[in-house]
């Protein structure tokens, strides 16, 4: 981490709770899975489908993964006709992965049977380098009686261009996304431009034998491409979407859906949303840059927002 990232990173440690979740409203769809569900509906009426998240860290306890495990089902509980096409995001490290993988696969289980009976797809987040042989396994074992559970894949690792070819033997639809951890060079890619072209190559795999797939992106650079890369290889608009967390590029998210591409919003949310904030601020400085900014103006528009926010840092 550079020297300002550190600096970007401590200056979060300082804020008060109340400065943080007033500016990351902007990335979380708040603490309850109703208020979750609120937000999901404005998508949804704004043209856009949702996955909702869970945040939290990984469980090192059966009570953890447990208490995880029915966050997530209350989700399911709460899917109607008002919440259309609702995706259920799960981090199998949540439910029990770190500390034994066959309880995790046990809960996976349990919440893909209950998103099936209300229609609804589990996508299965793909983490650290670590965990992804049994992450694979897992999704590929639950995905034999349960077609609703879908993959994930990172672009910036080494190994996911072979990962992908056995999704597509096994006809697995994934998610792909360019990769939040910092895996090092022993396992992933570093340069941009490499990790862009990794994406791309991903995409078109999916694409060429038409197996639906999720373009997870905020990069304007990866969705100018993917669309022409669509145009080229003739693929039909609903075999694809892009993807996009809630409170980022939203101006590229509104052009998308304005001319009719399908566009699905993550709202992350949980009672444990203020530390799982922290932690990932800490890791992606240029959002902690953007959370600063939004705290700065919320608090400027008060007429002693400036003066607090000066005094706490």
């Amino acid at each position: 981490m550079s020297s300002a990232s550190r600096v970007l990173a401590a200056a979060l440690g300082v804020l008060p709770p109340s400065v943080i979740r007033r500016a990351g409203r902007r990335y979380l769809g708040g603490a309850t899975v109703a208020e979750a569900v609120d937000v999901a509906r404005t998508f949804a009426k704004n043209g856009m489908s949702v996955t909702l998240a869970v945040v939290g860290e990984a469980a090192t306890t059966p009570a953890y993964a447990e208490r995880y495990l029915h966050e997530l089902l209350d989700i399911v509980a709460t899917i109607d006709a008002t919440t259309p096409d609702v995706r259920i995001g799960v981090k199998l490290t949540g439910l029990g992965l770190a500390f034994d993988a066959n309880l995790a696969s046990r809960n996976l289980h349990v919440i893909g049977t209950v998103a099936a009976e209300v229609g609804s797809i589990v996508e299965v987040d793909m983490e650290q380098a670590c965990y992804v042989d049994q992450t694979l396994e897992i999704v590929r074992n639950t995905r034999s009686t349960l077609p609703n559970v879908e993959a994930v894949v990172q672009a910036e690792l080494y190994r996911t261009a072979s990962d992908v070819q056995r999704l597509i033997v096994d006809r697995i639809p994934a998610r792909v996304v360019k990769g939040a951890y910092k895996e090092g060079l022993r396992c992933s890619y570093s340069q941009t431009e490499v990790i862009r072209d990794n994406f791309l190559d991903v995409v078109r795999r999916f694409f060429s034998v038409g197996i639906h797939v999720g373009v997870a992106t905020h990069d304007e650079y990866l969705v100018w491409h993917v669309l022409r890369l669509a145009e080229e290889l003739g693929v039909s608009a609903d075999a694809y979407e892009f993807q996009m967390i809630m409170g980022v590029q939203e101006d590229l998210r509104a052009r998308l859906v304005s001319n009719g591409h399908a566009v699905r919003v993550t709202i992350n949310f949980g009672a444990d949303a203020h530390k799982w904030s922290l932690r990932r601020l800490k890791e992606n400085p240029e959002i902690v840059r953007q959370m600063l900014a939004v705290a700065w103006r919320s608090h400027a528009t008060k007429p002693d927002g400036a003066r607090e926010f000066i005094e706490t840092s």
